[in-house]
């Protein structure tokens, strides 16, 4: 059997050589040789494929004049990058850029860039390989643009807005949440809800966070403090985040400012008062107007006929003083302008005349 010319496999060298050529030509990337100037002197098939060239119409021809468009469509001069990349190759082992096929359309390459250098240690060659990554470069500029579009709804919104995770995390704040904390990103993001709010906060909620992570879906008032220490009211919306599979990984809360809310609740239910107050001030105005107004004078005339008994007149005189006080109350009854009341013995409140009327 004549071994001779074999390799250590057992295939002739020129047989191995084609086996690795077919694996250059079918494997699924790019594969680009270039000379130190440029000049492209190797494509595998599929980057013939990719590009829409035939070997004869690229090898030859420099990148600039072939797959390297001369600007990005962000408006970035490449040729100048260009220039840049062939003084000194060895600054981007690395490289995700913009290329050109033949056709005009442009394409997002991942290039990993090698170096080959000669026995004197002069580079060469430049060896790279690419792979198309332009569905993933869009899917990912589509994610920032959402992302970008979302921030900024949520920024703009007069409600607090959050995501805490399953591990009882924020993952997300809006601007809102920021300025009732006094907070900046780094202090919140990843970080655990009782660092955020405090330990003191948190036990007081916890029991609702608890009852979001069951699942359920939650809503409560709470009094509350900005930043700058002033006191406000926050309804608080809790809504479970489930996975596909059903199961609870996290929650969004919202909050809005109810304070202004509560206060014109709060004057309402003074005007409501103030409104039965006037009402019931009328009705007894007018039912002991007459009454009075008969005690007074019934009182002056028996002043007149025994004023000269003493023991007589001092009770005359006590009577008429009451009389005038009830007139007096009367009056300011019909004046009222406010509801404001005053503390009574035993716990409740009751109308302070002097202070309701202007």
């Amino acid at each position: 059997m004549d071994l001779k010319g074999r390799t250590a496999a057992g295939r002739r060298p020129a047989e191995a050589g084609q086996d690795y050529k077919n694996l250059i030509n079918n494997v699924n990337c790019v594969i680009l040789k270039l000379n130190p100037n440029g000049v492209i002197t190797y494509l595998n098939q599929h980057g013939l494929s990719l590009f829409g060239y035939r070997p004869e119409e690229i090898i030859g021809r420099h990148v600039l004049e072939t797959i390297v468009p001369d600007t990005e469509s962000t408006g970035r001069d490449l040729s100048r990058f260009v220039e840049d990349y062939f003084r000194d190759p060895s600054q981007y082992p690395y490289l995700e850029k913009e290329n050109l096929l033949r056709d005009g359309r442009r394409i997002r390459m991942a290039w990993i860039n090698r170096l080959v250098h000669d026995d004197q240690g002069q580079l060469c060659e430049i060896i790279s390989v690419g792979n198309d990554i332009t569905s993933r470069f869009e899917a990912e500029k589509a994610l920032a643009e959402r992302e970008r579009w979302l921030k900024t709804m949520t920024d703009n919104v007069p409600v607090i807005i959050a995501y805490i995770d399953i591990g009882n995390r924020y993952r997300f704040v809006n601007r809102a949440f920021k300025e009732w904390q006094g907070k900046e990103d780094d202090q919140v993001l990843n970080r655990s809800v009782p660092d955020v709010i405090g330990r003191e906060v948190y036990e007081a909620i916890k029991g609702y966070m608890e009852r979001a992570f069951s699942g359920e879906e939650v809503r409560y008032e709470r009094d509350s403090k900005d930043a700058q220490g002033r006191d406000i009211v926050l309804e608080l919306v809790y809504v479970p985040h489930r996975d596909e599979t059903g199961a609870v990984v996290g929650y969004f809360a919202m909050g809005a400012d109810m304070t202004a809310h509560r206060l014109a609740r709060q004057e309402e239910a003074k005007h409501q008062k103030l409104e039965a107050a006037l009402e019931t001030a009328g009705a007894i105005c007018h039912e002991i107007s007459q009454p009075l107004q008969t005690l007074m004078g019934e009182a002056e005339l028996l002043q007149v006929r025994h004023g000269q008994d003493p023991v007589i007149n001092e009770k005359l005189e006590l009577i008429i003083a009451q009389t005038e006080r009830l007139a007096n109350i009367t009056q300011k009854l019909v004046q009222l302008t406010r509801y404001e009341s005053k503390k009574y013995p035993g716990g409740f409140n009751i109308l302070d005349l002097d202070r309701s009327i202007d």
